[in-house]
């Protein structure tokens, strides 16, 4: 039995309230899974920007911080 499985077997017989609550719990997650991978995305994004401003002989000692 999967677990997407087991937790559907789990919640048969529970209250509309708790289950209310498992939701609210699923969607927190969605979200904050969705946060870190808009993150790396804007990282990846704004390496290029980053690069030329950093990316220079001057600053080349903060490089190893």
């Amino acid at each position: 039995m999967s677990i997407k499985e087991m937790i559907m077997h789990k919640s048969e017989n529970m209250l509309e309230k708790i289950l209310g609550e498992i939701y609210d719990f699923i969607c927190f997650l969605s979200y904050k899974q969705e946060g870190k991978h808009l993150m790396k995305v804007a990282q990846k994004l704004s390496e290029n920007s980053f690069r030329r401003i950093w990316g220079n002989k001057e600053d080349a000692v903060y490089d190893d911080l």
